[in-house]
């Protein structure tokens, strides 16, 4: 089964709160980058333009969000592991 089959399983409320975690706190901790606008879910400061159309933008971002995802689940596993041992 692909990446696109498995993200489909996923429950609509269970992608609504990943979403709006991962927007809270990119808006939050992305000094300025990261603004809010009615129109969009998330947007970049209109200063970040011409930085996110080079392959490098792309590719430290898509990094970020591996790191941060492996946080998360390696917090959640130790927790988890914690929960085993009492």
């Amino acid at each position: 089964m692909g990446e696109v089959e498995e993200v489909r399983k996923i429950p609509t409320n269970r992608i609504t709160l990943v979403t709006g975690t991962l927007k809270h706190f990119l808006q939050e901790s992305g000094k300025g980058f990261f603004v809010k606008k009615d129109e969009s879910a998330l947007a970049l400061a209109d200063e970040m333009k011409e930085v996110v159309k080079g392959r490098a933008y792309t590719e430290h971002f898509k990094d970020v969000i591996e790191y941060r995802a492996m946080q998360y689940y390696k917090s959640r596993y130790e927790k988890d592991q914690g929960d085993f041992r009492e």
